[in-house]
């Protein structure tokens, strides 16, 4: 019995000959763009009694800040870019209190750029979320971000209480970003 040799040349022929081929419309291009989306953590937060608590005069302390650092504008590609972005923000509250959160983004003189509306969390309340959406053609200042501000105020109680140092509460807060760009 004898082999029969096709030669590979003639099977790419044979391909080549047999494939579809479909007239590309290069006017497509005109109407693409691309639209991507990235997601970032941005602070994570948490406090117990004694960051609300002076053990020394045994007072409590009505308000605590937190500074953090803002890298996501950075890059003068998503500035340039960015159309929207989306902040989720979860809270656990483990006080039998209530709390004011209030969210300030600052550009590198500390100037305010943009403020979220404030955060009331309820006492006890462990499933607080809430979601932010900043439109940047209307924000334009939000761009020149570079620290959020977290303002955590801890409301006086309903019956005149001060907190136990003694027994172990938390607050726990979460935040991420969506950020939607256009290229």
């Amino acid at each position: 019995m004898k082999k029969l040799k096709i030669p590979p040349l003639f099977l790419f022929f044979i391909l080549i000959f047999s494939s579809c081929v479909k007239q590309l419309d290069f006017s497509q291009i005109e109407d693409f763009s691309a639209k991507p989306i990235f997601e970032s953590s941005l602070v994570h937060l948490t406090a117990d009694q004694i960051d609300f608590f002076d053990l020394v005069n045994s007072v409590e302390i009505p308000q605590t800040l937190y500074l953090t650092d803002f890298t996501i504008l950075n890059s003068k590609f998503v500035r340039d870019n960015l159309i929207r972005a989306e902040f989720n923000i979860e809270f656990n509250n483990h006080f039998d209190r209530q709390f004011t959160i209030n969210v300030i983004f600052l550009d590198q003189n500390d100037l305010e750029t943009y403020r979220f509306n404030p955060i009331i969390i309820g006492n006890k309340n462990q499933s607080f979320s809430q979601k932010e959406i900043i439109n940047i053609s209307g924000n334009t200042a939000f761009l020149s971000s570079t620290k959020v501000w977290v303002s955590v105020e801890l409301l006086p109680s309903s019956n005149g209480s001060v907190l136990d140092p003694n027994i172990e509460q938390k607050l726990e807060f979460k935040s991420s970003g969506i950020f939607y760009l256009e290229i």
